[in-house]
């Protein structure tokens, strides 16, 4: 229908549109067949439709506002989730595997527009609702009863239905309003897109404090109710209306569509715009955090953000109807693309806050404005739908590849921003623990080869340690059979003569430190340890206090022995033997730190190396020894190992496990390798900085020698870590 038409049919039927009310406004979809507009519109075609105006169309927009807060909203808070499958629910999968639930969630949200366009513009608007809100609901209740390390249950939950079933309802809550709006739509449209914004700080504020009050899985059947609540209100809310005469009614026309120049190049550049938009969504607490804001404090970032969204997608959407949507739109864009550059000017959390309002508020602008603009792109009311579902299906690629793609980048050297380094962590040139085949029997390599690969590989500080004698034929490993007491005595010694030597013999290439790793089997060997320590003072500059033996039995040599191990407590019943092994682990590893004071404290929870799923939570008696050991190390200055061995283990995190609650107690964290070989130097380095992100480690140190003495007498102290370790070349190699 041309605008000429438009304009007569107006003034032809202004007078009765004036005198009588719209019947069609009282029908819903519980009343008319599946195709609404022809059965309507049969029974007013000479009624032009009155917008912009009256309690259905506002009623319409609070629907709309309901339905979005469900949808996109919802989807807002799958950082909660993502935090709580990598830790708990699903530790067995890699966050990188873990966020394709939400990326897939999302991408079908926008993926099925074009299909969902379509049937909008036959009439089936309710017909949507009705099917998108039972899946959405049923969606939830199955993603609360999926089974611990199930990917695949929880998969096709949240990442399959749910997307679905949002589909469904996204989409068909912002066509809608075009049955009711024409010169203020841009003003319901901002109303209705609000909802997410305010989804996205209820929703993630929500599930966090109901988990801590009662299991994760009743969190999410209670959003479940509520969502189901306000999903069926607006339901009844939205009403459909005619919005042309029968005899007008055109059917969308692809190849009318796809030549509109004018549409095109609006989709494209939506494309472009989200591959960049969200990326401050995704990064700003990781960012926060990196700049050394506490993970509670970092926590807020994203709801500041949706806070500057939620009056972003309100007040530009008000002026839009004034000045007119391109006009508002674009003026958006250019201040959110420029904004985007003050990150790198941003140094504390006054700073992220401030971005994260501005930005919040130009980039919710776009995010409220391009629907009103791909329907004012429409030729006819009849073709909403299609062309707002060919666009978001469109879109929804850039949607899917966007962020993967801004965290590749993260992972790229060669860029000039800082920042775009140091999301990586770019400054890990430092390792506090390694051994050699030289003087280790289950090791390969010289210690000079060992030492050769870490100038190689850039590092700058790196550890050399190498285990204690032993001091009984039977605490001999396999390997060390044809080995004497003596003999290992005597290698310990030809390893600290070797490693000063290369010490000396490197230094104008990286630093080398010289220590040792403790054993503690027997009361036998601490007492040997406080006499060698004595005889070699200032030879040994400092100590990585690690635990391997329980009951006398390693725990780390293979399974069969640590079930010797966890079967030698015949004091107890069989299903309390796990928490007797964990209870004489730590009460091993607080003797060993209270007469050692070691530097660093070697893989904490080394005593879960074949459990890895093992939650210290569920045994209290451990975990209050766990707090006692972290307490008292933290008291007398040391270091708590990053330990990259866990991942050659078969473990999806490093040493010690994301439930540790060192950082909970201002504990400090050190890395290291603990190689086993020039093979294994730096070995897993490069999955290090998306556990670190995961786990909210945003400081680091290494260990220094020093003039002055440390609380057990040696001259070595830690250093925390300056901004220059953001540019290391190190991460050069590690990410190519």
């Amino acid at each position: 229908m041309s605008d000429g038409s438009a304009s007569s049919t107006v003034q032809g039927t202004a007078a009765s549109a004036a005198s009588q009310p719209l019947q069609s406004e009282k029908i819903t979809s519980q009343n008319i067949p599946p195709n609404e507009f022809e059965t309507v519109e049969n029974d007013s075609r000479d009624v032009e439709p009155i917008f912009d105006t009256g309690k259905d169309a506002w009623m319409t927009v609070c629907g709309a506002w309901m339905i979005q807060f469900c949808t996109y909203g919802y989807v807002s808070a799958f950082g909660v989730y993502q935090d709580y499958y990598s830790r708990n629910f699903l530790s067995q999968n890699t966050p990188s595997e873990i966020s394709w639930i939400g990326s897939t969630q999302l991408f079908l949200q926008y993926a099925a527009g074009i299909f969902v366009g379509r049937a909008f513009d036959a009439g089936y608007f309710h017909r949507m609702i009705e099917l998108g809100t039972l899946l959405q609901i049923l969606s939830m209740c199955m993603l609360s009863l999926a089974r611990q390390h199930h990917y695949y249950e929880v998969f096709l939950a949240q990442a399959l239905g749910m997307g679905i079933g949002q589909s469904l309802l996204f989409l068909p809550s912002l066509t809608i309003l075009g049955h009711h709006f024409k010169r203020r739509r841009a003003l319901a449209t901002g109303i209705s897109v609000s909802g997410s914004s305010i989804g996205g700080i209820v929703w993630p504020i929500l599930l966090n404090q109901l988990s801590q009050h009662t299991s994760f899985a009743n969190a999410i059947r209670t959003t479940a109710a509520l969502n189901g609540l306000m999903l069926v209100a607006s339901y009844f809310l939205m009403k459909t209306r005619p919005i042309f005469n029968t005899s007008e009614r055109t059917t969308p026309n692809f190849g009318v569509i796809f030549k509109d120049a004018a549409y095109l190049v609006s989709v494209a550049s939506a494309f472009c715009i989200n591959i960049g938009i969200f990326f401050p969504y995704f990064y700003l607490q990781l960012f926060s955090i990196d700049l050394g804001i506490s993970k509670n404090l970092s926590f807020y970032s994203i709801a500041i953000l949706n806070v500057g969204s939620f009056f972003g997608r309100l007040l530009p959407s008000l002026l839009a109807d004034r000045v007119g949507v391109y006009n508002m739109l674009l003026p958006s864009l250019v201040v959110a693309s420029a904004l985007v550059f003050v990150l790198f000017g941003v140094s504390n959390f006054a700073g992220v806050i401030l971005f994260g309002l501005f930005y919040g508020f130009w980039s919710g602008a776009y995010v409220s404005l391009i629907p009103s603009l791909l329907a004012q792109l429409s030729t006819h009311p009849g073709e909403h739908g299609t062309r707002m579902g060919t666009a978001f299906s469109i879109v929804a690629i850039s949607v899917l590849i966007g962020t993967p793609i801004e965290g590749s980048l993260l992972h790229t050297d060669g860029e000039k921003q800082v920042w775009h380094r140091s999301i990586i962590f770019c400054g890990m040139p430092y390792s506090h623990h390694s051994h050699s085949g030289q003087f280790c029997k289950h090791a390969s390599g010289l210690l000079e080869d060992v030492v050769q690969e870490a100038i190689r590989q850039r590092f700058e500080v790196y550890g050399l340690t190498e285990h204690v004698p032993r001091y009984r034929d039977v605490d001999l490993y396999p390997e060390e059979k044809d080995v004497s007491l003596e003999t290992l005595s005597n290698q310990f010694n030809d390893f600290l003569e070797e490693a000063h030597r290369l010490k000396s013999l490197y230094a104008s290439k990286l630093t080398l430190l010289v220590g040792l790793e403790t054993e503690y089997i027997t009361d036998l060997d601490l007492r040997n340890l406080e006499t060698l320590l004595k005889n070699l003072g200032n030879r040994v500059e400092y100590l990585v206090g690690s635990i391997h033996h329980v009951n006398g039995f390693p725990i780390d040599f293979d399974y069969p022995t640590y079930q010797r191990a966890l079967t030698s407590f015949t004091d107890c019943a069989e299903e309390d033997r796990q928490e007797a092994l964990l209870l004489a682990y730590f009460d091993a590893q607080y003797e060993l730190l209270q007469r050692f004071k070691p530097e660093i404290v070697g893989h904490f929870d080394l005593c879960r190396l074949y459990t890895p799923t093992l939650r210290f939570i569920d045994y209290p008696r451990v975990t209050e020894k766990i707090e006692r050991n972290i307490r008292f190390a933290v008291e007398y200055g040391a270091l708590f190992e990053i330990n990259a061995a866990a991942f050659r283990k078969n473990w999806h995190t490093a040493y010690p496990g994301e439930d540790i609650i060192i950082r909970s107690h201002a504990g400090r964290f050190a890395l290291s390798d603990d190689s086993h070989g020039p093979h294994a130097v730096g070995l897993n380095y490069h999955r290090l900085p998306e556990y670190l992100h995961s786990v909210g480690i945003s400081e680091l140190w290494y260990l220094k020698a020093t003039d002055l003495p440390n609380a057990a007498g040696r001259f070595i102290h830690p250093v925390k870590l300056d901004e220059k370790w953001l540019i290391h070349d190190f991460w050069r190699q590690k990410s190519s």
